[in-house]
């Protein structure tokens, strides 16, 4: 077994239908929020994920390409990541994704996003809610997907898993996240993870699972390396 394969398989490790490999995701609280108001323009190092670990010849990739991803699937459990170095400012970042609503528009196989419900609760710098239900279609076979998303200005995280309060004919489990922060190597340049994990019902074909683990993360990502060809 390969370095890498070694990796993926620490990191992405679901052993039952029940077991998402995905940590828990702590809860920030609002009177934390408010105490980084004085400076809104300064990303934090804070985590509210744990992050694959990169090995020396994915960190060597990921500073030539720019992008490094890692997928499998293991029957209808499909899961994978990719990060990716962007020119794009942090705030710029950031700032799009917590546009949830126009997910449709900027990444290619969300063909449609609509919010259903928003918190009452705010991020304090961006006034964006701090949780919202939203219903998807993915990829091109257009897989329905109702979501649970919670955002925090703090660790500048989006987490997503499935809405069980509404029907998902097609998904047994979704989740995952996205999370940005400054490049470590100092270069400027802002690093950009989404990871997921699904599931997919008897009803989905293998095709799909494939797609998700091959395709869908990198198509979800080119907006943030606008110049690059898209596989």
């Amino acid at each position: 077994m390969s370095v890498a394969e070694s990796q993926s398989e620490r990191v992405f490790s679901p052993r039952t239908i029940e077991t998402i490999p995905f940590p828990a995701i702590p809860q920030t609280s609002q009177s934390s929020l408010r105490k980084d108001t004085n400076s809104p323009s300064k990303p934090t190092l804070q985590r509210a994920v744990a992050l694959p670990h990169l090995s020396i010849d994915e960190e060597i990739r990921l500073g030539k390409s720019g992008s490094v991803e890692r997928q499998r699937r293991r029957g209808r459990i499909g899961d994978a990541f990719i990060v990716v170095d962007s020119a794009l400012p942090f705030e710029t970042v950031w700032e799009t994704l917590l546009q949830i609503s126009n997910w449709s528009m900027l990444m290619r196989g969300v063909k449609s996003s609509k919010i259903h419900a928003t918190s009452r609760i705010k991020n304090a710098l961006t006034g964006a809610p701090t949780e919202l239900r939203a219903g998807f279609s993915i990829t091109k076979l257009r897989i329905p997907a109702n979501l649970v998303l919670k955002t925090s200005d703090i660790s500048h995280t989006i987490t997503f898993e499935l809405d069980k309060s509404r029907t998902n004919l097609a998904l047994d489990a979704l989740q995952g996240f996205w999370h940005i922060e400054p490049s470590p190597n100092g270069n400027g340049l802002t690093r950009v993870w989404l990871a997921a994990s699904v599931q997919a019902c008897a009803v989905v074909p293998n095709v799909a699972i494939d797609y998700v683990a091959s395709k869908a993360l990198r198509r979800a990502t080119k907006w943030l390396r606008p110049h690059e060809e898209t596989r």
